[in-house]
């Protein structure tokens, strides 16, 4: 599935559908640690994007993306703050990005 789905875990709704932000299938989904407003997302595209979830217009949901130019399987924080990604791709590279200097 290439849509990103965001449900409210306490009630079971479906808070919002964003959809055609990735080109393939979504692979891994996170929030932020230090931020739970932030929630970053990765795909077999080879992009990992970052939506800010405090917006209420679709169209400014999209914060920033990341391209990594071959499917990613998996990313993750580091750090003390968690001011740093890891993303592991299908052909087992590992990028590294400062999260404010990358988003």
């Amino acid at each position: 599935e290439e849509d990103v789905y965001v449900w409210d875990v306490g009630s079971g709704k479906g808070m919002m559908k964003m959809e055609e932000y990735h080109a393939d299938e979504v692979t891994s989904m996170a929030f932020h640690p230090g931020n739970s407003s932030m929630l970053f997302s990765s795909g077999g595209d080879g992009m990992v994007n970052q939506y800010d979830l405090n917006q209420s217009d679709e169209d400014e949901i999209l914060e920033a993306t990341i391209n990594c130019e071959q499917p990613i399987t998996s990313f993750g924080f580091f750090g003390k703050n968690n001011e740093f990604m890891h993303i592991l791709t299908t052909m087992e590279e590992v990028h590294i990005y400062g999260v404010e200097e990358a988003f």
